[in-house]
């Protein structure tokens, strides 16, 4: 069972499981692509996350919230009620769930986004419709010209990745279609999270209190959601 089931008998469990579904998905094909590029990350990086704050789908929102609910309840209930800290303990631009002291740098790391579990380890569509790919910007130059299959920081193309790796990565454009398409009669604009992220938690409280369901108390025996600590897949 996962941890939205809570939910069930509403219209948003069946939005939530279509975006977990989404959400494995990517993780099938980043698990992949990654047996063919190699792990890029190093271990604790996170400067991805240092100066970035997501715009999200109203859905991952939710998804998000959700999470936080069953795994962060104290969090949950400060974000929707106003009294988390929206500045940064490092004082630093980006996201408010930025968290220095966790290996992930990242409160909600089990339910993130989809670009936050993109970032790394997916490409995008040229105008051409084709699969193109650059390695992460942050990654030292050293580290990807001292690798078995030495990388540069430009874009490969998809005829070069298939000559040289064998494999296409993911692409974001495919699965950013998907996810559109799981509430078709929404806007596709994304907000940011600091404000669709509190909206959605107050939408949930209502949901689950109308539901007269216990946010803490599912009977779940099989609760993680794709991605989770300790064996992340992507960055």
């Amino acid at each position: 069972m996962k941890f939205y089931n809570r939910l069930k008998g509403l219209g948003e469990f069946a939005l939530l499981d279509g975006l977990d579904r989404v959400y494995r998905r990517i993780e099938r094909r980043q698990k992949n692509w990654k047996k063919k590029v190699g792990s890029l990350c190093p271990d604790g990086c996170g400067n991805c996350c240092v100066p970035f704050e997501p715009h999200v789908y109203d859905c991952e929102a939710l998804y998000m919230a959700m999470y936080l609910i069953a795994y962060e309840p104290a969090a949950a209930k400060a974000i929707r009620d106003g009294s988390y800290p929206m500045q940064r303990e490092d004082n630093s631009a980006g996201c408010f769930l930025f968290d220095m002291q966790n290996e992930y740098h990242c409160t909600v790391y089990g339910g993130r986004p989809l670009i936050c579990r993109m970032f790394g380890y997916c490409g995008d569509r040229g105008k051409d419709g084709s699969i193109r790919w650059k390695p992460c910007r942050h990654l030292p130059e050293e580290l990807l010209s001292s690798r078995e299959l030495p990388l540069e920081h430009r874009e490969y193309g998809a005829e070069e990745l298939l000559a040289t790796i064998k494999a296409l990565p993911p692409s974001m454009n495919d699965f950013m279609e998907e996810v559109l398409s799981l509430d078709p009669g929404k806007s596709s604009a994304t907000r940011p999270l600091r404000e669709a992220l509190p909206e959605a938690l107050r939408r949930l409280q209502f949901l689950l209190a109308y539901a007269k369901v216990s946010p803490s108390d599912d009977g779940d025996d099989d609760n993680t959601p794709p991605n989770s600590p300790p064996e992340p897949i992507s960055a």
